[in-house]
């Protein structure tokens, strides 16, 4: 499934303790909702966060994934993914590499 949990080698999650709080403060600034996530302005940030998905994982991801970018520097990169605009070819959430 598209939301699995399992994360193929050498992929590997980065979530610190404080990551739900940050989501969080991502999703209540109000420049990157309209920047990253146009579609779910007007929604709060309670709402939009049961619409999207964040995931922090370490920077080798960026090899595995086509398109994605590092935004941070630190060695981690987070992925949110919007799965209410899909790519319609593949048919996959859109993915954006944001700072939180």
């Amino acid at each position: 499934s598209e939301r699995s949990p399992v994360l193929p080698p050498p992929i590997r999650r980065a979530q610190t303790p404080s990551f739900k709080q940050r989501c969080f403060d991502f999703l209540k600034n109000p420049e990157n909702v309209r920047g990253c996530l146009p579609g779910y302005r007007g929604l709060s940030p309670k709402q939009i966060y049961k619409l999207v998905h964040f995931e922090a994982f370490d920077e080798c991801i960026v090899e595995h994934v086509p398109d994605l970018q590092s935004k941070g520097g630190t060695g981690q990169v987070t992925v949110l993914f919007d799965y209410r605009e899909k790519d319609r070819l593949r048919e996959k959430a859109r993915i954006i590499a944001v700072e939180i």
